[in-house]
């Protein structure tokens, strides 16, 4: 008995195979994840930040747990998505759940394979992540508890750089909790994209926990005034976009929610930049910063070919 190749499929199978699995993973949305990890390890170290490789294996740990959550989501919602989104991927029969169990738990496993490349703490750091990854999709999704863990997930991908940079400071946990907020905050609004629901004061959530964050980290972090000069251009550009969003949500037509819940999830890029330049960090966090903002423009053409949410 033999097995084709893959390879000699006929183009057009192979072609909807890979963007069956690109719009299960939602394409645009991988670009929003390294940043987390790098911005934690450089406000984690400061000014005198520089490249090493426990950060890389730290981001790139993020970004494959993040692949991982993105399976278990659509796993766990595929009895939905067959009443309501019967395009998806699994609920549509183009990927297998056995297909997406493997590709799921093997992604799971090499995102602690990363984390232990980065060192113990980066590891233990690593489980909680993939603990609150699967309570996110497992756990019964009403009240307030997937809004935490959603966030929680969030913050936790920024802990993996702080992890790998040895300790955290104040500035490093102000801007995990900074992200977990805006993320849990995003989250309210796009509950209605299904609905069609207006959402009413919850579109500017994401907007308010920007500024919150902002004022904590420059209040209580520790922030010098140059640092927080150099970051203030690509956080207002983050603020810009959150509250754009929220107009869009509030008065736009409902068929344009989906657009703006992925604005919302492409803001993170911006809010990424400004947190790496508010660790005062020349050379690496430079270059980091101009790299995360170079990837927004991406995301928002990627957009326009994979639904980001």
């Amino acid at each position: 008995m033999t097995f084709a190749d893959p390879l000699d499929r006929p183009p057009s199978k192979r072609n909807s195979a890979v963007n069956a699995w690109l719009r299960l993973v939602r394409l645009p949305n991988l670009l929003t994840v390294p940043g987390d990890a790098v911005a934690g390890y450089v406000l984690s170290i400061g000014a005198s930040a520089e490249f090493s490789a426990p950060v890389l294996w730290a981001a790139a740990a993020g970004l494959i747990f993040y692949v991982a959550g993105l399976i278990l989501n659509d796993l766990a919602d595929v009895d939905e998505d067959r009443r309501n989104r019967p395009d998806r991927p699994i609920a549509a029969g183009l990927i297998s759940t056995r297909a997406a169990w493997r590709a799921a738990l093997a992604a799971l496993g090499l995102g602690l394979v990363f984390c232990s490349a980065s060192g113990w703490r980066c590891l233990a750091a690593g489980c909680a992540l993939a603990v609150a990854v699967a309570a996110y999709n497992f756990l019964p999704r009403s009240g307030i508890l997937p809004i935490i863990l959603l966030g929680a997930c969030r913050a936790l991908n920024v802990g993996l750089g702080i992890a790998s940079a040895g300790a955290g400071n104040a500035a490093a946990w102000i801007g995990a909790g900074m992200v977990g907020l805006y993320v849990a905050a995003l989250s309210l609004p796009a509950r209605g994209e299904l609905s069609g629901e207006r959402p009413g004061f919850s579109a500017w959530l994401p907007m308010a926990a920007l500024l919150t964050g902002g004022a904590a980290l420059v209040l209580a972090g520790d922030v010098s005034e140059s640092a927080a000069a150099r970051a203030a251009v690509p956080f207002l550009v983050a603020v810009g976009l959150s509250g754009a969003a929220a107009r869009q949500l509030c008065r736009g037509p409902r068929s344009a929610a989906p657009a703006a819940v992925g604005s919302l999830i492409g803001a993170l890029m911006p809010l990424q930049s400004a947190l790496i330049l508010a660790s005062g960090g020349h050379g690496f966090a430079v270059a980091a910063a101009i790299a995360v903002m170079l990837a927004w423009p991406a995301n928002r053409l990627l957009a326009r070919a994979f639904a980001p949410s």
